[in-house]
């Protein structure tokens, strides 16, 4: 979003981002065996977000030129800002359940994985330009990126008989700001 008002001798030029992506991902998994079996139950969960922005607000010229001589802007106040506001989140879960009966045996795994990747960048600049202003020049770029992630995993096995049980879970979150 972009927007550009001159009013009563201001300048304003804001340049805003707020996107929002959220990724969700759950798994389950079961597994039961009998007599003389082995028996393996496992659940995987995986969310990856990717963002790149650019947000700007600037004033650019052209340089001067000999007609004209240097581009200029007459104002009261000059104001540009930037933000970026996004939202990156990513939320999974795994669950597995592994049982056995007898003789034999059972294995249950269960592992959830998230990644946010997000690159950012935020400007306000004047560039090749003269600001003639009676009352305050101001420029502001601020980045207030919130990355979020919830992961979770469980892994339940049992036995019951003289077989033997075995389980595991397992996670990873990985958040990056550039």
């Amino acid at each position: 979003h972009s927007n550009i008002e001159a009013t009563d001798g201001q300048l304003r030029q804001s340049a805003t981002n707020a996107l929002t992506i959220s990724g969700n991902a759950h798994s389950g998994a079961a597994g039961v065996t009998l007599t003389g079996q082995f028996g393996v139950g496992g659940a995987g969960s995986r969310v990856r977000n990717r963002i790149a922005t650019d947000v700007a607000a600037t004033i650019t010229g052209d340089g001067p030129s000999v007609a004209v001589g240097s581009p200029s802007i007459r104002v009261r106040d000059l104001i540009l800002t930037a933000s970026d506001r996004s939202v990156v989140s990513g939320k999974v879960g795994a669950i597995s359940i592994a049982g056995s009966f007898g003789t034999g045996g059972t294995l249950s795994v269960g592992v959830g994985l998230s990644r946010n990747d997000v690159s950012s960048h935020v400007t306000a600049s004047i560039d090749d330009v003269e600001v003639f202003a009676t009352g305050d020049v101001s420029l502001r770029a601020d980045d207030q990126t919130i990355i979020s992630s919830t992961v979770w995993a469980a892994s339940v096995a049992a036995s019951v008989g003289g077989s033997f049980a075995a389980g595991g879970a397992g996670i990873e979150a990985i958040n990056n700001l550039d």
